[in-house]
């Protein structure tokens, strides 16, 4: 049983990493600005300044060649790599004189700074650090969510909960885990592109294990360390693809129990 939890473990960590080296090979054109023209024109570029009536700027697959302007009234907004957006509004003509001369006053917004809530919604397999109940049991099943508040570009703080049961030869073994952690996030490509997160958390853990007329509970509070890589599927939705080791020791029926583990999660995250 050990060696088939050691290759589940082994195989999802050479797919956790592969991905990862994968996003390291991706074209770098995917850390690029976007110039938005007001006719619906995209321009993909490296922007360098902006001043107060031009944008200058240099073609991202051209970086060592001329700097090129555009008006600031051509422009409905800009795309950065790492995700934020600023927005050029244009304010309707002015007549400013009886001889009609009309003028265009063009403001500029900053960033918006209202990140989303993001629910999750996965499944991950189990591999305990003890090994009588890897033994026993074997790798469990676990189902999870949970909720995330991006704060800035690059941090995400986040509850979940996972939870399972499983029963052998007349026992039954229920697992819950309540949780909190804030995690970094990493964009090397850009927004709306795969992107790699890792983090710290703390663990409540409650197990009970049901058999032969008894019943053997226990609860105990543990740290855990994530890492995993989300690949947008949509403009909302992504897949995430995580690893999470949890360590935590639980006192049960007088004998101090491992009860961390390692687990592997598939699922997925959408913006709300």
């Amino acid at each position: 049983m050990k060696t088939s939890n050691q290759l589940i473990r082994f195989l999802f960590e050479v797919i956790l990493i592969g991905a990862i080296l994968f996003l390291g090979f991706i074209d770098k054109a995917f850390s690029q600005d976007i110039i938005i023209k007001r006719n619906g024109i995209e321009i993909r570029a490296k922007v360098i300044e902006i001043q107060e009536t031009v944008i200058k700027y240099k073609f991202f697959d051209f970086l060592e060649g001329p700097m090129r302007n555009i008006s600031i009234s051509e422009v409905s907004e800009i795309k950065y790599e790492k995700g934020n957006v600023e927005h050029f509004v244009q304010f309707q003509p002015v007549v400013q004189t009886a001889a009609a001369i009309t003028t265009q006053e063009v403001s500029v917004e900053e960033p918006s700074a209202n990140y989303p809530l993001r629910a999750v919604m996965r499944i991950a397999v189990q591999d305990w650090h003890n090994p009588d109940l890897s033994d026993y049991y074997g790798n469990n099943t676990l189902f999870g969510f949970g909720i995330e508040k991006q704060l800035s570009d690059d941090f995400k703080l986040g509850i979940d909960s996972d939870f399972s049961s499983k029963k052998k030869e007349g026992y039954t073994l229920k697992y819950t885990q309540l949780g909190a952690y804030i995690k970094y996030a990493w964009y090397p490509f850009g927004s709306n592109r795969p992107n790699v997160c890792g983090g710290l958390g703390a663990k409540s853990i409650f197990l009970s294990e049901e058999g032969d007329g008894e019943v053997v509970k226990g609860n105990s509070f543990g740290f855990s360390a994530l890492l995993g890589v989300e690949i947008p599927l949509g403009e909302s939705f992504f897949l995430d693809l995580g690893w999470n080791s949890v360590w935590s020791k639980m006192n049960c029926d007088n004998e101090v129990v491992d009860v961390g583990s390692e687990m592997y999660s598939a699922g997925i995250i959408f913006n709300f």
